[in-house]
């Protein structure tokens, strides 16, 4: 089944997050080192980010 453009998605890769924000892969894996950013192994060589702690994260930006 494909998935609508206008679907909300549970998580994103970190490549994934780096796009949305015009930011590096680098900067992204520091935040969630720093617990900035709450991310879980999905598997050993892939990090999610919940779309519900990117959306805490664009409000930290937007305050």
């Amino acid at each position: 089944m494909a998935r609508k453009e206008n679907q909300i998605r549970m998580g994103y890769r970190v490549s994934e997050v780096a796009s949305l924000f015009g930011v590096s892969r680098q900067l992204i894996y520091k935040k969630i080192a720093a617990g900035e950013l709450p991310a879980f192994a999905l598997t050993p060589n892939l990090l999610i980010v919940r779309h519900r702690d990117l959306e805490r994260l664009m409000q930290k930006r937007r305050a």
